[in-house]
């Protein structure tokens, strides 16, 4: 029998022939409830039904059926997972989804669809991946979001918009709009920024969608950090120390800094005439409190010292400088320890620091000693050394080394650091670090050390890579007085390190002593037989950089000691190298490891000034290399002066030039250099010049006696560089990098 369509009592008022509403057949039954749109969790429905008999004779004409009554319905579900229904048709939601309800009554049927729904459950978390990576300028990546629920299930069909803390840095594209919710994110500028997917008002969480966008130079990637070292006075209370007068003694030095960690003080104003004599290091203390903390001198604060923030202090302002003394061997003046409580944001300006401890072995350490330590967040943090003098006077006055600087956002900026030298010849440097977790800058100082001006590394088995290393505008030097007297090794030396960005400076003076006479030196080091994974150097740019005086320009070892730690992604573009000290010549020594050459190295545009030098590849002598070749070797737009007649040579087993370079890199680009010297006949490609002969005037430069090394309308290098320009370094940008740093 068929069911019936919903309806109410039929025409009541029409008399019908007889029948007994209690006995006559069932012929259709109808839903006389109104149904709902869907059921919620919780809600109800009265299923009602009618029955009826078939239709009859009716007084007046035409058929009607008889509303029956007394007659027993049942009703079934036919997905007790989306709704049940009682014996009295009380129909309850159970679970989202579709589903029929039949009531059945004397053999005759009928149905209702009930609609269940269940409130979606909100968004807890929006997931994002990647969840950090480096993007470099100009780049894109792509990210995808993934809501989630309290339990972590994926959420499908929601909606995710994107945001970027710094549409400046990094640019965000609208989402795809499918589940995978995909976007793509182009960096614009080096910086940190954050991008957020959100979803339901919650925003991606943590870390979830950190950028890292940062500037990248050929293979290297360059700092992802800088330190920010703009001078900005705290306001409040100040503390002074005076000879007499002030709040302290320079004998209560320590308590004044113990005393302003205290007690929120923020400046601690030192006058110019006071002399603050130590047998025991000053302990720099941590603070209660998360501000900077500024120790000055009065002139300083009164902005009558002779150098502004942005200026490098003089040898001949040390009349207004107040002076910080270690009458101690071995002792510093200033310390700052590592620990669960570190010292943080604190700034010296002004000061002069030196020695007065003669004989034996002076001072060790270093005056202005930024500890480190193991464990990363245990580091000194924010701690910037600013316009001082640090000083030793070789043969009397021993200064191992000027400032350490081992910490997190740390910088020495506008300082002159002279006379550093070890009485036993070991190594001493102006500014050294090993196991600084970064960043750190190095900016606008004069620094003179006989071993290394600066250095990163030189102590085995350290848990940190220093990182994020910006050394720009200073101007290194090595006094010509010291040859024979003392070590000299090398101006600028990276053991370990990543992120390294040397720029706009002038290296001045090395020679054969200590070692070779060679201005940079940059290798793997597993220093003591420490062979760790943090005992590397990556990403290093050297760019714009005048280097004069030296014997030998750059010498690069893939790894070296027991490292197993393959050096990687070297940029050296823009430099001058000029003034060539000595016969000796050699202007790159690329020195393999035993596992593989350098992996990744960018050396472009380069001027490169020598007397009988020569490019020099070396593996192990008398062998030819058989290890795995690294991915992408360089040589581009380069001036060199060139001693023997094919440049590159290394194992006798392997022929010079060309074919020594393809032993080593599988991508090899050796193009448009200019050569002062002779180019074997097809050692090298046709883009690449020789002078035809082993002089420096065969370049033909402007006037090289004067220090002009752009190149004359007549040399024979004259525009052979890329798309047309010269070769070597451009000396109007080198010129402009490094104004002001002599």
């Amino acid at each position: 029998m068929n069911a019936g369509r919903r309806g109410g009592p039929r025409r009541g008022a029409v008399r019908q022939y007889p029948i007994d509403p209690q006995t006559a057949a069932v012929a259709r039954i109808t839903i006389i409830s109104a149904t709902p749109p869907s059921l919620g969790p919780g809600d109800t429905h009265q299923l009602v039904t009618q029955q009826e008999s078939a239709p009859i004779p009716a007084e007046g004409g035409g058929l009607v059926p008889v509303v029956l009554t007394g007659r027993t319905v049942t009703y079934v579900s036919s997905n007790i997972g989306v709704v049940t229904v009682s014996a009295s048709g009380l129909v309850s939601h159970v679970g989202a989804g579709t589903a029929p309800v039949t009531a059945t009554s004397g053999g005759v049927s009928t149905s209702e669809v009930y609609t269940c729904v269940t409130p979606q459950a909100a968004v807890a978390s929006v997931d994002t991946n990647p969840a950090t990576f480096t993007l470099a300028v100009g780049a894109t990546v792509q990210l995808t979001a993934a809501p989630r629920d309290a339990s972590g299930n994926f959420l499908p069909g929601r909606v995710v918009t994107w945001g970027t803390s710094n549409a400046s840095f990094a640019t965000v594209s609208a989402d795809s709009g499918t589940d995978a919710h995909i976007v793509t994110v182009t960096g614009i500028a080096a910086g940190s920024v954050t991008i957020t997917p959100t979803s339901e008002t919650v925003a991606g969480s943590g870390s979830a969608g950190t950028v890292a966008v940062v500037l990248a130079d050929g293979l290297a990637e360059l700092p992802r950090e800088y330190v920010d070292v703009a001078y900005s006075l705290p306001a409040g209370a100040v503390y002074t120390v005076k000879n007499s007068g002030g709040d302290y003694l320079p004998t209560q030095m320590q308590s004044a800094l113990n005393d302003a960690a205290t007690n929120g003080i923020k400046v601690i104003v030192v006058d110019d005439d006071v002399v603050i004599t130590r047998v025991a290091a000053l302990i720099v203390p941590a603070k209660a409190w998360d501000d900077w903390t500024y120790v000055v001198t009065a002139s300083v604060h009164n902005a009558s010292f002779p150098r502004s923030s942005t200026q490098r202090v003089l040898a001949a302002d040390i009349g207004q400088m107040a002076k910080f003394v270690t009458a101690q061997a071995n002792q510093s003046i200033l310390t700052f320890s590592s620990g669960a409580a570190h010292p943080a944001k604190y700034r010296f300006a002004g000061f002069q620091m030196t020695s007065t401890v003669t004989g034996g072995t002076g001072i060790q350490g270093a005056l202005f000693s930024v500890n480190g330590g193991a464990e990363p967040t245990f580091q000194p943090r924010d701690i910037i050394l600013d316009r001082c003098l640090l000083s030793g006077i070789p043969g009397t006055n021993f200064v191992r080394r000027g400032v350490r600087l081992d910490g997190i956002r740390c910088a020495v900026v506008n300082c002159r650091i002279a006379g550093i030298v070890d009485a036993n010849n070991s190594d001493s440097q102006a500014v050294w670090c090993h196991e600084a977790v970064g960043p750190l800058r190095i900016s606008n100082n004069y620094l003179e050390a006989a071993a290394e001006n600066f250095m990163s590394g030189g102590v085995g088995g350290v848990a940190n890579l220093p990182s994020d290393i910006h050394f720009h505008n200073n101007h290194c030097f090595k006094p010509e007085s010291w040859i024979g007297v003392y070590a000299v090794k090398n101006q600028f030396e990276l053991k370990t390190g990543q992120r390294v960005l040397v720029e706009n400076n002038v290296f001045e003076n090395c020679w054969v002593s200590g070692q070779t006479g060679t201005a940079f030196v940059l290798k793997s080091d597993g220093q003591g037989g420490a062979n760790l994974p943090q005992m590397v150097v990556r990403d290093v740019v050297v760019r714009n950089n005048h280097v004069k005086g030296c014997v030998e320009w750059w010498s690069l070892s893939a790894a070296q000691s027991t490292s197993t730690q393959t050096m990687t992604n070297v940029t050296i573009r823009g430099n001058l190298c000029s003034n060539p000290r000595g016969t000796g010549n050699r202007n790159l020594i690329l020195k393999g490891s035993g596992a593989r050459p350098i992996e990744g190295l960018t050396f472009e545009n380069n001027t490169l000034i020598g007397t009988t030098s020569y490019l020099s590849w070396v593996t192990d002598p008398g062998s030819a290399y058989t290890g795995t070749k690294s991915a992408t070797f360089a040589f581009n737009d380069n001036i060199v002066y060139n001693g023997s007649s094919s440049g590159w040579w290394g194992a006798s087993a392997v022929a010079a030039g060309m074919a020594n370079i393809s032993a080593q890199w599988t991508t090899v680009s050796v193009e448009r250099n200019g050569t002062m010297g002779v180019k074997t006949s097809g050692a090298y490609p046709a883009s690449n010049i020789g002078s035809g002969a082993q002089t420096v005037a065969s370049a033909q430069f402007v006037d090289s006696a004067a220090g002009n090394y752009r190149l004359g309308a007549g040399s024979p290098f004259k525009g052979i560089g890329l798309a047309g320009a010269d070769p070597g370094m451009n000396q109007d940008t080198l010129e402009a990098a490094i104004a002001g740093v002599v």
